[in-house]
């Protein structure tokens, strides 16, 4: 269940209610100055729940929305790193899943229970984690328990990675735009389940870690990490021809539209 600071309660419920808690994120506060006061939460079950943080002695979050999100437990979550300027701000904290029903989704949580976009690879693996570049606005990464590693870039397609998903081996591995090593030995052997990706600050390496905490690290070129002036406008546009999410629909209220840019 969710616990540490109180608990997460059922909305209108008597009570505090339990998840099975598998994969959890703050949103992120659209200004510096400000706290965040919501949580996104990732069940065994699948569901997403937002829950909004209280402030005061008793210390509890209420569960304010419940997602159908996956068909199997949300493994991993990542807010992106962006974050929209002028109105309506936090309408465009995206927001992936992953999940042991082999795929990924894209979700603005916040403000809508409906999936703005889905991904999937044709390795019907779990999908153990995922993480965005914190320098491309279009671009995110994730790996499974078949040893692969993936790199998706939104502007490029939104129905296959942008490389060839590369099979991680015990030696490094490699592939266009991207070369690989071992920080901690191996045979040269396909790679065990992979757990665990995260990205170097400056967009231009990953590192992957797998079920025998073999950790590998991966430069990834400037053709395939470094984005152009205007990814940003791409993605919006991206969104809005992809996706019949009621947010970036061409038909949003004046001043709804998405706008994105690097938070700070």
């Amino acid at each position: 269940g969710v616990g540490g600071v109180g608990g997460v309660g059922g909305g209108g419920s008597k009570g505090n209610r339990s998840i099975s808690v598998s994969a959890f994120q703050t949103a992120p506060a659209i200004h510096s100055f400000e706290h965040t006061d919501k949580m996104v939460v990732g069940s065994e079950s699948g569901h997403i729940y937002v829950a909004d943080l209280e402030s005061g002695r008793s210390h509890t979050g209420t569960i304010s929305s419940k997602i159908d999100a996956h068909f199997g437990m949300v493994t991993a979550m990542a807010f992106h790193p962006f974050r929209k300027t002028g109105r309506a701000s936090q309408e465009s904290q995206l927001l992936l899943t992953a999940s042991v029903d082999w795929s990924t989704k894209l979700w603005c949580p916040l403000v809508s229970d409906k999936e703005v976009l889905s991904f999937r690879t044709n390795s019907y693996d779990y999908v153990s984690d995922v993480a965005w570049s914190p320098i491309h606005p279009a671009l995110f990464t994730t790996v499974n328990t078949t040893g692969e590693l993936s790199i998706w870039n939104l502007n490029h397609s939104t129905e296959e990675p942008k490389l060839t998903p590369i099979q991680v081996t015990n030696t490094g591995g490699a592939a266009d735009g991207v070369d690989g090593a071992v920080v901690d030995g191996g045979d040269g052997t396909a790679s065990p389940a992979l757990t665990k990706v995260a990205w170097s600050p400056d967009g231009r390496a990953l590192v992957c870690g797998d079920v025998d905490g073999i950790v590998r690290i991966y430069k990834v070129s400037e053709e395939v990490g470094k984005p152009s002036t205007d990814e940003e406008h791409k993605l919006e546009k991206t969104l809005r021809d992809k996706t019949d999410h009621p947010l970036f629909t061409s038909g949003a209220a004046a001043g709804d539209s998405v706008r994105l840019s690097l938070g700070g």
